[in-house]
Protein backbone atom coordinates (compact mmCIF):
# COMPACT_ATOMS: atom_id res chain seq x y z
CA UNK A 1 0.00 0.00 0.00
CA UNK A 2 2.23 2.81 -1.27
CA UNK A 3 -0.40 5.68 -1.56
CA UNK A 4 -2.27 7.43 0.25
CA UNK A 5 -5.13 9.83 0.33
CA UNK A 6 -4.21 13.18 2.37
CA UNK A 7 -0.90 15.09 2.31
CA UNK A 8 -0.19 13.48 6.34
CA UNK A 9 -0.11 9.42 5.08
CA UNK A 10 -1.79 8.85 9.10
CA UNK A 11 -4.89 10.55 8.02
CA UNK A 12 -7.90 8.01 6.76
CA UNK A 13 -11.50 8.51 7.44
CA UNK A 14 -14.39 6.33 7.78
CA UNK A 15 -15.85 4.58 4.92
CA UNK A 16 -18.31 6.71 3.34
CA UNK A 17 -16.97 10.17 4.78
CA UNK A 18 -14.44 11.19 2.57
CA UNK A 19 -14.50 10.55 -1.02
CA UNK A 20 -10.53 10.85 -0.78
CA UNK A 21 -10.37 7.92 1.34
CA UNK A 22 -13.09 5.82 -0.22
CA UNK A 23 -10.23 4.92 -2.95
CA UNK A 24 -8.41 3.13 -0.65
CA UNK A 25 -10.90 0.48 0.81
CA UNK A 26 -8.24 -1.86 1.62
CA UNK A 27 -6.08 0.89 3.81
CA UNK A 28 -10.06 1.28 5.77
CA UNK A 29 -10.41 -2.72 5.82
CA UNK A 30 -6.96 -2.50 7.43
CA UNK A 31 -7.20 -0.10 10.03
CA UNK A 32 -11.01 -2.25 10.62
CA UNK A 33 -9.17 -5.36 11.04
CA UNK A 34 -6.55 -3.95 13.25
CA UNK A 35 -8.92 -2.17 15.47
CA UNK A 36 -7.35 1.36 14.81
CA UNK A 37 -9.50 4.38 15.32
CA UNK A 38 -10.19 6.50 12.21
CA UNK A 39 -8.86 10.20 11.75
CA UNK A 40 -11.33 12.45 14.02
CA UNK A 41 -12.79 9.22 15.69
CA UNK A 42 -12.26 8.61 19.70
CA UNK A 43 -13.86 5.04 19.88
CA UNK A 44 -13.10 3.11 23.55
CA UNK A 45 -11.24 0.16 23.22
CA UNK A 46 -9.88 0.76 19.48
CA UNK A 47 -6.42 2.01 18.85
CA UNK A 48 -5.46 5.84 18.43
CA UNK A 49 -5.29 7.14 14.75
CA UNK A 50 -1.58 7.66 14.27
CA UNK A 51 -2.76 10.98 13.06
CA UNK A 52 -4.19 11.65 16.05
CA UNK A 53 -1.53 10.01 18.08
CA UNK A 54 0.83 12.67 16.92
CA UNK A 55 -1.53 16.03 16.48
CA UNK A 56 -4.22 15.68 18.94
CA UNK A 57 -7.85 14.40 17.90
CA UNK A 58 -8.81 15.63 14.43
CA UNK A 59 -5.46 17.75 14.34
CA UNK A 60 -5.10 17.30 11.35
CA UNK A 61 -7.80 18.84 9.96
CA UNK A 62 -6.30 22.09 10.53
CA UNK A 63 -4.53 21.55 7.12
CA UNK A 64 -6.99 21.62 4.47
CA UNK A 65 -5.31 19.25 2.64
CA UNK A 66 -6.12 16.50 5.28
CA UNK A 67 -10.27 17.35 6.05
CA UNK A 68 -12.67 14.48 4.61
CA UNK A 69 -14.37 15.48 1.06
CA UNK A 70 -17.88 15.16 1.23
CA UNK A 71 -19.76 13.50 -1.54
CA UNK A 72 -21.92 16.26 -2.22
CA UNK A 73 -18.81 18.30 -2.97
CA UNK A 74 -17.55 19.44 -6.12
CA UNK A 75 -15.35 22.08 -5.90
CA UNK A 76 -11.74 21.28 -5.71
CA UNK A 77 -9.10 23.14 -3.00
CA UNK A 78 -7.94 25.50 -5.39
CA UNK A 79 -11.61 26.06 -7.10
CA UNK A 80 -13.05 27.17 -3.49
CA UNK A 81 -11.21 27.40 -0.54
CA UNK A 82 -14.20 28.19 1.71
CA UNK A 83 -15.93 24.66 0.86
CA UNK A 84 -13.09 23.03 2.82
CA UNK A 85 -14.49 24.25 5.67
CA UNK A 86 -17.82 22.20 5.79
CA UNK A 87 -15.60 18.90 5.29
CA UNK A 88 -17.53 15.64 5.70
CA UNK A 89 -20.09 17.50 7.51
Amino acid sequence: MADFPHCDQNVLHTPGSCTYCDQFPGQQQCRLINRINFTGQDIKGLESCPSDAKRGLGGAHTWPGNVPRSKDCSCTLFQDPDCWTHGGE
